[in-house]
């Protein structure tokens, strides 16, 4: 049985024997060399094969005694036809053939290896080679995790020295097509140099100067005939109720703030009603008017609310030349979205205070408004929460417990100790400096906490909390938060591999943490940001969970429960705690809908919440979930469009190897794909499957369009937002380049409806959206990335070109 593997590195060697100690334990930790690289992913259907070599440079033989084993990540099933064990509970079944050695998987991406009888004594200056098979592919760098361990039981587990680090060195080259293609049918290679000319070279226009706002104000006229220079002789004379946006703009321009409003040298800020029209929201506190005036010296911003002066204010900024030239200017502007939103990841890898409110500031520049921040997952629980200390003194933390009572098992290439990005955690000061922060810019935070599904951390959490309260023969305090059923019996694997990370929605407990949890984050947020929306996730709800929970049978009297009616039965229950405490409520687009291509949206009648968010994110074309989105619009959800064909960050930017990122909806997404997603003409969006071959509309919408309804009411898309999934995400420098320059052409399109959006006509369609396309990568080039390297973004820019 030769095993391939997704392999996500995260490799611990535990090896034991009388003779084992620390010191030769430290020895093989910096001295056994390993690479692994994937070989083939065409061989066979939805598998993928490869081959880690391991080369003792030590000066100890490694041999099959001593309990050893090796503990690594992978972000898809080793040995699929076998694991997990419930598929073939004989263990000979693991055994990799003719290797040696057998595997097993822990939890979640946690595999290890181990010796068997056959295994061959390994001295010193000798090598290795185990062969596995992976489920789906391994197609890029990134498929594979840094920071492999060692671990001996009775001794302190170390990192293997030759694994460590964000430079992948030990990950093999990609050279050949069955290495980099994921099926025989796939259309993509990485591309050629002449190919990254053709696709990035802009036109002689593009050495011109060209002003133009990112994102695009709905109504601008510039006369280049007519300048002046904003320079420090110039004052800041705010009306009353605007003295933050007032003291933003002096942040950004060291334009001093003046008490008295001058006759010249003025840039004046002030709240009123804005006579806007047009296909945008004229009603918006964020609609503003701009007006510069070089003959008079003065600068006028009228913003219907504060926000829309702190939007005025930020367009101002962009208009104004690193010499402080600005030039006759009127803007009428205002938002074609209430939500325009980033998703932030914290929940796989955390990331630090910093990292957060460095993206709000940046995000508030280009007019974005809403920070969707994913607080929890199976990885991580992010957020302190008073009276549950657990959540964080266990679920934000990982090292090697295969009890996981002390900290969660290693995930995603985090190592065996707590000081990664693997672990981390806000405290309640830390979290309301965000939300501060936050509020100063406009910013609304939206907090996730996911449920029922994507919930290990949570459950682990309180697993150890009803521990310690048994401990103390308080067995009513300890069964108060419970999330799962102690023995349930109900068998399934969650796509992130998780068999116990779905709370149980028959139990009163897990209500009671639900509610107890929403209102000490609404106290958070109470002394920084009022909480107004709350996010329960519901995505991911594996097959299989709650189907033999003896709570569940005996709530829907059956032998056997339906997953989708108590998916809807969870979502019901969270509406009503949500409602109780004056929330909305928001969710992802599976965790409101019934199983299934064809499955309709839960019935919102009787839901006791008025307003319910659903972030629309399937729509991989030929799957049929094109038109998920226009059906919850059509039944009544405030939908926000997260299609992750063109708006999941997380994805490559190229169909490359050694590009960073996920894959599973699309290829690569660069930035000029997510400038181009239309959120009001969804259909026309259809393109490429995922292998790169072309999919007409017909394909994807099935029969009669069964699958493509056509959007009834448009009012209810509320929105558009990018998404930063993190499983590959460790470090500042790989959240700026995965999320930069993708995020100007989100803002561009949250704020800003281009004319060609609508057009009927397809080719008319894309000649004025090349056009458009060209102008604003022309400002990206030359006015925008200076204002990102100003703000110490690291963004990510195209590899050269060359012809």
């Amino acid at each position: 049985m030769d095993l391939v593997l997704y392999l996500v590195p995260l490799i611990a060697v535990i090896v034991h024997s009388k003779t084992w100690n620390q010191s030769i334990l430290d020895d093989v930790a910096k001295n056994l060399k390993i690479q692994i690289v994937a070989t083939d992913n065409t061989k066979e259907h939805d598998t993928y094969l490869a081959e880690i070599s391991l080369t003792n440079k030590g000066t100890h033989v490694i041999t099959k005694h001593g309990n050893w084993k090796i503990f690594f990540s992978s972000g898809s099933l080793i040995e699929p036809t076998h694991l997990p064990v419930e598929r073939s509970p004989n263990p000979e079944d693991l055994v990799v053939g003719g290797q040696g050695v057998r595997v097993h998987h822990s939890k979640g991406s946690l595999f290890w290896l181990e010796p068997t009888d056959d295994f061959c004594e390994f001295p010193p200056g000798s090598s290795r080679k185990v062969k596995y098979k992976g489920q789906r592919w391994a197609v890029a760098k990134t498929d594979f995790f840094p920071d492999w361990y060692v671990v001996v039981p009775g001794l302190e587990p170390r990192l293997i020295e030759s694994t460590v680090g964000e430079g992948l060195e030990f990950i093999g080259d990609f050279t050949k097509p069955q290495q980099w293609k994921r099926y025989n049918t796939d259309r993509y290679n990485p591309f050629t140099a002449q190919e990254r000319y053709e696709r990035n070279k802009l036109p002689e226009v593009a050495d011109k100067e060209e002003i133009r706002v990112i994102p695009s104000p709905h109504h601008v006229t510039i006369n280049k005939q007519s300048s002046t220079v904003v320079d420090r002789i110039w004052k800041i004379y705010a009306q009353r109720g605007v003295e933050t946006e007032a003291l933003y703009l002096r942040e950004k321009s060291n334009i001093e703030l003046s008490q008295t409003d001058l006759p010249k040298n003025i840039v004046r800020l002030s709240t009123g009603y804005v006579n806007i029209s047009g296909n945008v929201l004229t009603d918006s506190e964020d609609a503003y008017t701009l007006s510069i005036d070089p003959a008079l010296r003065v600068i006028s911003i009228q913003g219907q609310g504060r926000s829309g002066v702190f939007y005025g204010v930020q367009t101002l900024l962009s208009l104004m030349s690193a010499g402080g030239i600005v030039y006759k200017t009127d803007v009428k502007d205002a938002p074609r979205y209430q939500y325009r939103g980033v998703l932030l990841d914290v929940g796989r890898n955390f990331r630090p205070k910093e990292d957060v409110i460095k993206l709000l500031d940046v995000m508030s520049t280009y007019k974005l408004n809403k920070l969707h921040f994913h607080l929890t997952d199976d990885e991580g629980w992010r957020l302190q929460i008073p009276g549950l200390s657990e959540l964080t003194e266990v679920g934000s933390k990982h090292c090697h417990d295969l009890t996981e009572t002390k900290c969660l098992l290693p995930q995603l290439g985090s190592g065996p100790t707590a000081d990664t990005s693997g672990s981390g955690f806000y405290t309640v000061a830390d979290y309301q400096e965000i939300l501060r922060q936050a509020e100063r810019r406009h910013i609304h935070v939206i907090p996730e906490v996911a449920m029922p599904s994507h919930a290990h951390a949570a459950i682990k959490a309180m697993n150890a909390r009803y521990k310690k309260f048994r401990k103390l023969r308080r067995a009513e305090e300890a069964r108060e938060y419970l999330l799962s059923e102690k023995g349930d019996p109900s068998r399934y694997l969650s796509t992130q591999m998780f068999d116990d990370n779905a709370m149980n929605p028959c139990m009163e407990s897990t209500f009671r943490f639900i509610d107890y949890v929403i209102q000490e984050i609404a106290v958070i947020h109470s002394q920084a940001q009022p909480l107004t929306v709350f996010h329960f996730g519901g995505s991911d709800v594996a097959v299989g969970a709650w189907t033999k929970s003896k709570h569940c049978r005996t709530l829907r009297n059956a032998t056997e429960v339906n997953a989708s009616e108590l998916k809807e039965l969870f979502f019901r229950k969270v509406a009503k705690i949500t409602a109780s405490r004056h929330l909305s409520v928001a969710g992802w687009e599976d965790g409101l809908m019934h199983l299934g291509l064809t499955g309709t949206p839960f019935n919102l009648s009787g839901v006791e919440n008025r307003r319910v968010y659903a972030h629309a994110w399937d729509n991989v074309w030929e799957t049929g979930s094109a038109g998920r989105a226009y059906k919850l619009a059509n039944s009544g959800y405030k939908v926000v469009m997260c299609q992750a064909t063109h708006l999941y960050f997380d994805h490559p930017y190229e169909p490359d190897p050694l590009e960073r990122g996920n894959y599973w909806a699309t290829r690569y997404t660069d930035t000029k794909k997510t400038f181009t997603f239309m959120p009001e003409n969804l259909y026309a969006n259809i393109d490429v499957k995922r292998s790169g071959e072309a999919i007409t509309r017909e394909e994807a919408c099935g029969t009669d369009g069964l699958y493509c309804p056509p959007l009834s009411d448009p009012q209810n898309i509320v929105g558009i937002q990018g998404q930063l999934w993190s499983e590959t995400v460790r470090t500042t420098d790989h959240l700026h380049s995965m999320v930069f320059p993708r995020l100007l052409a989100l803002a561009e399109r949250a704020w800003h409806r281009a004319s060609w959006e609508i057009m009927a006509h397809k080719e008319s369609r894309d000649r004025d959206m090349e056009s458009d396309w060209l102008s604003f990568a022309v400002a990206v080039r030359k006015r925008e990335l200076p204002r990102l390297d100003s703000a110490g973004i690291k963004y990510r820019i195209p590899l050269p070109g060359a012809r």
